[in-house]
């Protein structure tokens, strides 16, 4: 019993709610007894119980009204009812008065019960899939699953809880059903308190329905675990079906063919090596008819010592004006953590940028960039060097996150100029650490307002200038590399693709090849969008500048690569998963303390 108090006082460190939970409580009830417990909820609260016995009890939620016509020996109705040696089931209740109602119905009866009040506050989850709704009576609700299940096998976990009983179906697009329940106040498989149902790759639909005469109140989530990322989801799901632009270049998403890997580091490095570049776009009205860019992307993730986590996306960018031969240094930073997340002025700062808004598709977004102070330079062929970005922690303020560009050649120059033209401070005192990620194990989180989540995913690409610009290419040819590092040196990462997913600005003109070294040489020509295949652990031959970590500017371990498809994805971000743990611990004590046999 040590280690099962143990295990509750940890859910209770974990969790952010307070909440009523008993002590694991037995009483002895002659046949037609019954033994209650009066349960006040001054707000929405999910009530949790177990009950075990050596014979069959009937367990019983009840209202006031209910509770009283059943102890005057009136006719009564439940909220819940249950009839059997064991008994695990939660409900959630309204405001109110309710009685947890122990009847012994056939004999005498060696009882064993525990209980869990949780207060929740009902609201939507803009990060993952948590939602409440009010359905009426024998109405339906349809829900299309994110759409990450196109991509790839997956395993879909739903939990729920509702004050009505409420059944849950899962249908694919042809309305064939994938798994259905019975009706149920709570997601509970067995002792498993939640719903693990297989989907082969397709579209999908998460149908709750009301069969009874009274409104439900349903409260839900759900995560999709994939089995790995598909990149060819920009193309499927975000173009509409479109493969005849993409940001174009070199890529890495985690993912070696189907088998996903996730690697952490610190910096993130991309050579390139232009010979000749000219763009041209008539069409386009928001950027300068010959603009590109070279992107270079990461995803970053900060962790607080809460064990809340913020998903970041910076870039570092050349942004050439071609028939000038001018380059301009620029970057970005947007925030990804959900599709409602923002960024102020006072939650990243720089002295050289703030944050704007910026309409893609539609869409409002709030971007940071260095539209104080962007350094520009006339280039010429061949010009070659590294984009690089850096990221510490800075105890006590935040993430740090440096922007530099290292020129290598220019022209008939070949002296290095290294320059650090940005550095970013996002503000989070509570940060415990930070890294850049690449994983092929899942998405960006797309809540219950997107469809798809983004890639944590690494690009060098070239593209348009601003805007989501598609622009065209008259004259291309160079060489691109993308590395990280690994605690020592920059590496190339074990796969790569030939397009990017997260960067709007596209061409459409653009062809890759791979290179022995870990390269690819891109120029113009049909685009070939696919998957370069697994590539041989080669350092960059070039050193850039790593900045050295003093002891209080610490982060994440240089690098960690792991290659298992286990889960990762944490599920602390929701009152729903808190409850999943309480079901589970209460489900271990009804196993250590079944009551004896007379």
């Amino acid at each position: 019993m040590r280690k099962i108090y143990i295990l509750m006082v940890i859910i209770l460190i974990l969790s952010s709610s307070i909440y009523t939970i008993s002590l694991v409580s037995s009483t002895i009830l002659p046949q037609q007894y019954y033994e209650y417990i009066k349960i006040c909820a001054t707000q929405y609260t999910a009530f949790v119980y177990s009950v075990s016995s050596n014979c069959s009890v009937k367990v019983m939620v009840l209202d006031q009204e209910n509770f009283n016509n059943f102890s005057s020996g009136y006719s009564y109705s439940c909220i819940v009812s249950q009839l059997g040696k064991s008994v695990i089931n939660g409900v959630l209740l309204n405001p109110g008065t309710y009685y947890l109602v122990i009847y012994s119905p056939y004999g005498y009866s060696n009882v064993t019960y525990f209980y869990c009040e949780i207060p929740i506050e009902l609201s939507n989850c803009s990060t993952h899939v948590s939602e409440y709704l009010t359905l009426q009576p024998f109405n339906t609700e349809r829900i299309l699953v994110h759409l990450s299940t196109l991509g790839s096998p997956s395993l879909l976990r739903i939990v729920g809880i509702s004050n009505e009983s409420v059944c849950y179906k899962v249908v694919n697009c042809k309305g064939e059903t994938m798994f259905s329940s019975g009706e149920v106040t709570l997601t509970l498989n067995g002792t498993n308190p939640c719903y693990n149902v297989t989907l082969p790759q397709g579209e999908y639909y998460l149908c709750i329905y009301n069969p009874t005469f009274s409104s439900a109140l349903v409260y839900f989530c759900y995560r999709l675990y994939p089995q790995y990322v598909n990149p060819f989801l920009r193309f499927s799901v975000l173009q509409g079906g479109n493969y005849n632009y993409a940001p174009t270049g070199i890529a890495s998403f985690g993912v070696s063919n189907t088998s996903p890997y996730e690697i952490k580091f610190s910096s993130v490095a991309g050579y390139f090596n232009i010979s000749c570049i000219l763009a041209y776009n008539s069409s386009q009205n928001l950027v300068k008819p010959c603009e590109a860019s070279l992107q270079l992307n990461a995803v970053l993730v900060v962790c607080n010592e809460n064990n809340a986590t913020q998903i970041y996306w910076p870039q570092d960018v050349l942004l050439f004006l071609t028939n000038e031969s001018v380059v301009l240094y620029h970057d970005n930073v947007l925030n990804l953590t959900n599709p409602l997340a923002s960024l102020s002025n006072s939650s990243i700062t720089s002295q050289n940028g703030y944050v704007m808004p910026t309409v893609n598709d539609g869409v409002t977004q709030y971007y940071y960039g260095n539209y104080k102070c962007a350094p520009y330079f006339e280039y010429n062929s061949p010009f070659s060097g590294l984009l690089i970005m850096n990221e510490s922690v800075e105890k006590g303020q935040g993430v740090l996150i440096t922007m530099e560009v290292e020129v290598l050649q220019n022209g008939t120059s070949s002296v290095m100029q290294s320059e650090t033209f940005d550095k970013i401070l996002i503000h989070d005192p509570d940060v415990k650490n930070a890294y850049f990620v690449v994983n092929g194990k899942e998405y960006t989180p797309a809540g219950i307002y997107g469809s798809l989540g983004s890639f944590y995913d690494a690009e060098l690409i070239l593209g348009g200038g601003g805007n989501g610009e598609i622009t065209t290419f008259e004259k291309l040819n160079g060489l691109l590399g993308l590395y990280y590092f690994n605690g020592s040196e920059y590496v190339t990462f074990p796969s790569y693709y030939t397009f990017g997913a997260d960067t709007a600005e596209a061409t459409s003109n653009a062809h890759v090849t791979l290179e022995q070294n870990g390269m690819i040489k891109i120029s113009t020509g049909s685009p070939d969008y696919t998957y370069l295949g697994e590539v041989k652990t080669q350092a960059l031959k070039v050193s850039p500048y790593v900045p050295q970590r003093s002891s209080e500017s610490s982060s994440s371990p240089e690098s960690n690569i792991a290659t298992s498809s286990e889960m990762t994805s944490s599920m602390q971000s929701s009152i729903l998963y808190i409850i999943l743990a309480l079901v589970f611990a209460i489900a271990i004590i009804v196993i250590f303390r079944r009551p004896k046999r007379f």
